[in-house]
């Protein structure tokens, strides 16, 4: 029974550290990186610096709340969702941080160069 006790406890130990490992394991990289190595970066945690446009904050038809917006570094550019509404705006130089998709299939749509955000930084208002 005590061996019992010390593998569990170990076992649980173990997996709380290799979760907060993956959690912060994302990878920081440029917009321009990400757009040149899609492939390279499909499906991973990363971290982009970017300035904000075309922010819209919408509800879909099933009355949930969301956000999209254009994360801009020069002329490159990669699209941003988001849960909820998250009360930025244009022109907000951010550190975005979520799971890249090269493409993405939600129903009949594709959404291309996208980052899933779970996180953001305000860097410069």
């Amino acid at each position: 029974m005590k061996k019992l006790k010390i593998f569990t406890g170990s076992f649980i130990l173990l997996l709380l550290m290799f979760s907060s490992v993956v959690v912060f394991a994302q990878e920081n990289v440029s917009v321009a990186d990400l757009i040149a190595s899609s492939e390279k970066y499909h499906q991973k945690e990363v971290s982009v610096t970017g300035r904000i446009s075309n922010y819209k904050e919408k509800t879909s038809k099933h009355g949930k709340q969301y956000t999209v917006f254009h994360l801009r570094d020069g002329n490159d550019y990669i699209s941003v969702y988001s849960q909820g509404h998250k009360g930025l705006k244009n022109d907000i130089y951010v550190r975005v941080i979520g799971k890249f998709f090269m493409i993405k299939h939600v129903g009949k749509q594709d959404f291309y160069n996208e980052i899933e955000m779970k996180k953001y930084n305000i860097l410069k208002e």
